[in-house]
């Protein structure tokens, strides 16, 4: 998967959507926490035939209510960006894993500094490098880390 999201991010420019273009078949669907990171994938991955669903919340049981045969992964932020929410990455972890699927962290605005998201379960980590870690600005990039541990 990770070598079909290197071959997207090219395309695509930033590291939430290569992840997502290369883990997510056409005709799918992405659970993701609470509301559209910033990044906003719901206008992008509908033109790649990937469905992407909203929970209300950000409360677990919120989110594996959106579960079903053809989700692929659960997505949240760590720090959800604007609305400062804290996701519990150890209780989205133990439900994606419990229905088979990774969770993917976005972690740009904790940094590895602050959070580890691995360390908490997830599967997948993204960074925009933009952001905290490049100086604001004066970089564009992103990082996609896999833990190895999903199989």
């Amino acid at each position: 998967m990770i070598g079909d999201a290197a071959e997207h991010l090219a395309q695509v420019g930033f590291g939430i959507e290569a992840v997502e273009l290369g883990a997510f078949n056409k005709g799918v669907d992405r659970g993701a926490a609470r509301s559209p990171p910033a990044s906003d994938p719901t206008h992008i991955l509908p033109k790649q035939g990937i469905n992407v669903r909203f929970s209300e919340t950000d409360h677990p049981a919120h989110i594996e209510r959106l579960i079903d045969d053809s989700t692929r992964a659960v997505f949240c932020e760590s720090v959800g960006n604007p609305a400062g929410n804290i996701c519990d990455i150890e209780a989205l972890a133990g439900i994606a894993h419990k229905h088979g699927i990774p969770l993917i962290v976005d972690n740009t605005v904790a940094t590895p500094i602050l959070l580890r998201p691995i360390e908490c379960g997830a599967d997948i980590v993204v960074h925009s490098l933009t952001k905290f870690m490049g100086g604001h600005g004066t970089t564009l990039g992103g990082i996609i880390v896999d833990s190895g541990n999903f199989p």
